[in-house]
């Protein structure tokens, strides 16, 4: 977990959910970036960043951390819809995550959660996600640090689980 993870759960709770409620935000209606960060060493030498900007994800954390309200962030940043922030807070745990952690069943798949994309159980998080990192040449510690709200075990069992699946495949 990020270095001030702890505190920023208390700030999610105080600063979030109090604007969660339609009437307190304006919504853009424009679908979702997918995935909603974007982690490139093209942009901003590769700090997670909002898909589809140049905003980095840790200047919301920042700024939530120094417990300012997200509106001011929307204005500071407008190209970052309100839709967009709150999908990624939802990406990030509201407490720290037990690095032994593993749901069961490690993947959720329903059409109610970005349109049936596989995901790692208790998340918003794409299993393709992890797998692109590491296509990318980028360690697991590397993901984990984007997607906090996944445990190291809980990854470790996914990566596992794909490798079982390869080796029955090529059994056949």
């Amino acid at each position: 977990m990020h270095a001030g993870g702890a505190r920023l759960a208390h700030v999610l709770e105080a600063v979030v959910q109090p604007m969660q409620h339609k009437s307190d935000m304006q919504y853009d209606a424009k679908p979702l970036p997918v995935p909603l960060i974007l982690v490139s060493p093209d942009v901003l030498s590769g700090a997670p960043v909002f898909n589809g900007t140049r905003v980095p994800v840790r200047a919301l954390l920042d700024h939530l951390e120094a417990k300012k309200p997200l509106d001011d962030f929307l204005r500071n940043f407008p190209d970052v819809s309100s839709e967009h922030a709150i999908a990624v807070l939802d990406v990030s745990p509201r407490e720290p995550i037990d690095p032994e952690y593993v749901p069961d069943p490690l993947i959720m798949v329903s059409p109610e959660m970005m349109s049936g994309t596989p995901v790692f159980n208790g998340t918003r998080v794409p299993i393709q996600t992890l797998f692109d990192y590491l296509e990318e040449g980028d360690s697991l510690d590397t993901f984990l640090e984007g997607f906090p709200g996944v445990s190291r075990a809980h990854a470790i069992a996914v990566l596992e689980f794909a490798r079982k699946s390869a080796v029955a495949m090529a059994a056949e």
